[in-house]
């Protein structure tokens, strides 16, 4: 398994996204996006157009994506796509 973090790609319409993770493997991936403050339905349409991104340069790739809100108490908060 490949680690990396930052991980920079460029949409078809040339807008920058960067993945915070990055786990991959071969056909497989998994996104961790972190997050403080509340869940937001912006943050689900963020992670999901990751996925897609993912998919389009994988098309047969298990792709799962992940929200890690980071609570102020640093508790965490996980929320599975």
């Amino acid at each position: 398994t490949q680690v990396c973090t930052e991980v920079e790609m460029v949409s078809p319409q040339g807008e920058i996204r960067r993945f915070d993770r990055l786990l991959k493997r071969t056909h497989w991936y998994r996104i961790f996006d972190y997050k403080t403050g509340h869940p937001s339905p912006s943050h689900q349409q963020q992670i999901e157009s990751y996925t897609q991104l993912l998919r389009q340069s994988d098309d047969t790739a298990k792709i799962e994506a992940l929200i890690i809100y980071i609570k102020e108490d640093a508790s965490l908060q996980f929320v599975p796509l």
